[in-house]
């Protein structure tokens, strides 16, 4: 025997419940999707801080290196400064005593033999 043909508020309803059910599960698939997202977000972050970090303790230290460079910069200037001035005493020095010398030469030529 043949199921008599549904009314139409009877397809209605059907058609309401299939649209529900496709809805509910859209929403646990977008639920699982916003999960998988959160997670590869956190990877993501996690990478960025480390990463980060590692960049920072980077600049810290050529910061501290361009100091210590700076630094010895600093004292290489003063050493040759200082051994300029040396050299230039030292000219000097070698400079009066070549005349000296000479006027203690002259001296000997000029003496009475």
């Amino acid at each position: 025997h043949m199921s008599a043909p549904k009314s139409k508020a009877e397809q209605n309803r059907e058609s309401a419940r299939r649209a529900w059910q496709r809805n509910v599960q859209q929403r646990k698939e977008q639920r699982e999707l916003i999960a998988l997202l959160e997670e590869q977000l956190e990877v993501v972050k996690c990478d960025f801080e480390q990463s980060l970090a590692q960049t920072q303790a980077c600049i810290r230290q050529v910061q501290s290196e361009s100091q210590a460079l700076q630094e010895q910069n600093y004292m290489l200037q003063c050493r040759l400064m200082l051994l300029e001035s040396l050299e230039v005493d030292a000219s000097i020095s070698a400079v009066s005593s070549l005349v000296t010398s000479d006027a203690e030469l002259d001296d000997f030529q000029l003496s009475p033999q």
